[in-house]
């Protein structure tokens, strides 16, 4: 057994579930990007809190272990309220990810070190399916100063432009280092420095946009992708589809194309991801503010 499964059989070993029965807070807030008998893969899953969460809203949940003190904690919460989980006890060092094979991969405080990470990370990329979602919640080198949990060897955590960096081919929908109160069970136990991520896989067929030409920014401030050019089925007018990025959940919009001067105008992709370190709630009230503020003027 690796080194990584004994510390973990050691900490599992207890009768008592020491990370709790109840799902990551995180994890509950993003469970809906998964729909009912999808096919979701959780790393690093502990003793089967996350996976039976998503398994009781009809997921079909995949769960890997290194310990076999968790992978037995997680069969037994799963068989404990009738579930199913497919419970695959093995290291994330010898695990291969198949590629295109999963609607969801989740990683919640699943700590690797960096080496281990640089592979990992963009294996799941490749792994998951067009349109399926990463889901992660780890802690920052900033963690090490409130000492409420996580590793102690900075090397196991999670510095955010290094997962940016592994995590390329991912569109990041949210992205955010911020401060939150972690409170499970007997090792995470207050106020902590964590990274946010929601990335999501290009569905097929979408354009890659070059450097400047995919991104537009909104006269109210928020970010978009440009997707791509369509016809109006009636009179042949050029309509653009495109999706928020920022500060707003990635949904689709369709708007003809002569709408688009002085409304938007075009941004490198440098700039999108500079806005994306800012808070996600203040920069989301400041577009709405601007947004409000324009429709006053031109309705007076």
């Amino acid at each position: 057994m690796s080194d990584a499964g004994e510390f973990w059989n050691a900490r599992f070993s207890a009768t008592e579930y020491v990370y709790g029965t109840e799902p990551n807070d995180f994890l509950k807030s993003q469970a809906h990007r998964f729909p009912a008998n999808s096919k979701v893969l959780s790393i690093g899953e502990g003793e089967g809190r996350n996976a039976s969460f998503l398994a009781g809203a009809g997921i079909q949940m995949h769960a890997i272990e290194a310990s076999s003190e968790g992978a037995a904690k997680i069969a037994k919460l799963a068989a404990d309220r009738g579930q199913q989980i497919t419970v695959m006890q093995q290291d994330l060092n010898t695990y291969t990810f198949e590629e295109n094979t999963w609607d969801g991969v989740v990683s919640i405080f699943c700590h690797l070190p960096s080496a281990l990470s640089a592979k990992v990370l963009p294996s799941i990329v490749n792994a998951l399916k067009p349109g399926g979602y990463f889901v992660m919640e780890v802690y920052t080198p900033r963690q090490l100063a409130y000492g409420t949990g996580g590793p102690k060897d900075s090397d196991m955590l999670y510095e955010p432009d290094d997962v940016r960096r592994w995590l390329n081919g991912l569109e990041l929908v949210h992205f955010a280092e911020i401060e939150r109160s972690v409170v499970e069970g007997t090792f995470h136990t207050g106020n902590s420095r964590v990274l946010q991520v929601v990335a999501q896989k290009p569905l097929v067929g979408w354009p890659t946009p070059m450097a400047g030409e995919g991104y537009i920014r909104h006269l109210d401030g928020g970010y978009y992708r440009r997707l791509g050019i369509g016809r109006d089925a009636d009179d042949e007018n050029a309509l653009v589809v495109y999706a928020h990025v920022w500060p707003f959940e990635p949904y689709v919009w369709v708007r003809p194309q002569s709408e688009f001067p002085g409304r938007f105008t075009e941004v490198t992709e440098a700039e999108v991801v500079a806005a994306m370190k800012e808070d996600r709630e203040e920069a989301g009230a400041a577009v709405l503010a601007a947004k409000a503020l324009r429709r006053a003027k031109s309705s007076s």
